[in-house]
C-alpha cells in the first residue's frame, strides 16, 4: 500500500496544480460546492480575491488548495483520513507531479508500507511518517505508549490542541493540558469542520455553520 505524506516543517497541503488534477480525474475526496454556498451568503463585494490558475480556473493567492471554476468550488479535504491518504488517484498524481505536488513549504512523498497492517499517521511540527497501530490493556494501564488516531471511537480521551483521539490522559504529540474526556459533560468547543460545518473539539459534534453562528437551524 501507498501512503501520501508531508516530509518538511509546517503541515500537509497540495498545490493548485494538484488539485487541477484531482478536478479532472473526479476524485470523490474533494469537497465541491457553489460560490454562493463557499461564501456562506456573504455579498458578492465581499467574496476573496482570486488570480488565475490556467485552464479556466481561478485560485485565492494563499490558498492554492481551494479551486474556482464555472461558479463551483473544489476544495481539498479538512480532515485527512488514511483513507484519503492511501487513495489510488491521490498517490498517483502525487507521484506524477513529484516536488510540484505540494504547496508552497510543503514536501510530499509517497510510502510504500505492508499491506494488511492497522495503521495512523503520527506528526511532530507538520513532519509525518507512519506509524503501526498497537493495542493496550487493560484500559487504564500505565504506559508510556500512548495511541493517537484522528478518530477512533474506542478512544475515551481527546486532545482538543491537535484534534486527536488517545487512549489516555496524555497526547503524545501534544502533552497532557490540552486533554478532555469526551463522555464528561462539558460546553461545546467549536471549531471548523468543512466549509459549512464546525465541530466540537471535546465530543465531536457536528453543527451546520448556520446554526453555529445564528442559533437558528436551517431549513
Amino acid at each position: 500500500m501507498k501512503v501520501v505524506l508531508n516530509r518538511n516543517y509546517g503541515g500537509f497541503g497540495l498545490s493548485a496544480g494538484t488539485v487541477k488534477r484531482l478536478v479532472y480525474r473526479g476524485w470523490e475526496g474533494l469537497e465541491v460546492m457553489t460560490e454562493e454556498e463557499y461564501n456562506q451568503g456573504r455579498p458578492e463585494s465581499h467574496w476573496p480575491l482570486l488570480v488565475d490558475a490556467g485552464d479556466g480556473f481561478r485560485v485565492q493567492a494563499d490558498t492554492p488548495d481551494v479551486l474556482h471554476s464555472h461558479g463551483k468550488v473544489y476544495c481539498a479535504p479538512e480532515h485527512w483520513t488514511p483513507e484519503l491518504r492511501s487513495d489510488p488517484v491521490l498517490v498517483d498524481v502525487v507521484e506524477t507531479l513529484g516536488e510540484a505536488a505540494g504547496a508552497r513549504g510543503t514536501k510530499l512523498r509517497v510510502v510504500e508500507i505492508p499491506d494488511g497492517i492497522d495503521w495512523h499517521i503520527a506528526c511532530h511540527d507538520g513532519i509525518e511518517h507512519v506509524a503501526q497501530n498497537h493495542g493496550v490493556w487493560p484500559d487504564d494501564a500505565d504506559t508510556t505508549m500512548i495511541l493517537r488516531e484522528k478518530h477512533n471511537p474506542d478512544f475515551k480521551f481527546r486532545c482538543t490542541w491537535c484534534m486527536h483521539d488517545v487512549n489516555g490522559p496524555t497526547c503524545p504529540h501534544c502533552g497532557p493540558q490540552m486533554v478532555r474526556r469526551k463522555d464528561a459533560p462539558h460546553d461545546c468547543e467549536w471549531s471548523r469542520k468543512t466549509i459549512n460545518t464546525v465541530e466540537c473539539k471535546v465530543c465531536g459534534k457536528v453543527l451546520p455553520m448556520q446554526e453555529h453562528l445564528t442559533g437558528e437551524k436551517g431549513p
